[in-house]
């Protein structure tokens, strides 16, 4: 864990043998690109944390986070993606969701390419914060625990891509933000939740609701088949 600060350099991940993240990592300041073929495990660790009522919780903290001056790019190809996993490999965790946290991009990162992936059993695929623009291309996201890509008036591409074994929604979206969502399958079976959640707005203190963030929604789904349980 800790923070890697690239000082406008940029970091490319090109090694035949496996990476491993520990605990959280936050990169800033600069380019990091994982090349096609490459392997990224996230070694999760129990963390024990608070939710906003004061009821405690427990989640494996294996997370990259791309700061608000970075960009992440994922370089993979049809014959070599790039796969993001844990580090359990024995063939009763191959399915396993929430083995870590996910991939988070900080408010206002720009310049953002996932093209070509497998993000699987984890949290949150991926968590896009306020003003972050990403593509996301031909990708695999499945087995999270919670939602498949999470958004908060974000700006995101999605095309071809395929999500399915979630926890919650294949994809959840608040506070607005730009969506532009061609030739991809949601595939949300086995749970009580929608495929796919839209909304202009979030509000802070459920169930009350007394403070509503809102922020304009614009939204385009193509070719798209969204199906659920």
């Amino acid at each position: 864990g800790g923070v890697l600060d690239l000082q406008g350099a940029t970091l490319i991940w090109d090694d035949p043998k496996p990476y491993i993240f520990y605990g959280v990592v936050f990169i800033d300041h600069g380019t990091f690109i994982i090349k096609e073929g490459t392997r990224i495990h996230f070694w999760g660790g129990l963390t024990k944390t608070s939710d906003s009522n004061g009821n405690v919780l427990f989640y494996n903290d294996g997370r990259l986070i791309i700061g608000a001056d970075a960009s992440f790019k994922v370089v993979g190809t049809k014959e070599r993606p790039v796969i993001f996993e844990g580090v359990r490999l024995e063939q009763e965790f191959k399915n396993t969701s929430g083995q870590w946290s996910g991939i988070f991009f900080d408010r206002g990162s720009k310049g953002n390419l996932i093209e070509y992936a497998e993000i699987k059993n984890n949290l949150i695929g991926l968590y896009c914060d306020s003003m972050v623009d990403c593509k996301i291309l031909n990708t695999k996201i499945y087995n999270n625990s919670l939602y498949g890509v999470y958004a908060s008036s974000a700006a995101l591409q999605i095309t071809n891509c395929l999500f399915y074994n979630q926890g919650l929604s294949s994809i959840n979206i608040e506070t607005g933000g730009t969506y532009a969502i061609n030739y991809c399958s949601l595939v949300n079976l086995g749970n009580t939740e929608p495929a796919l959640y839209l909304s202009n707005s979030r509000c802070i203190d459920f169930p009350f609701c007394e403070t509503v963030y809102e922020y304009p929604l614009h939204a385009m789904f193509q070719n798209c088949v969204i199906t659920g349980s």
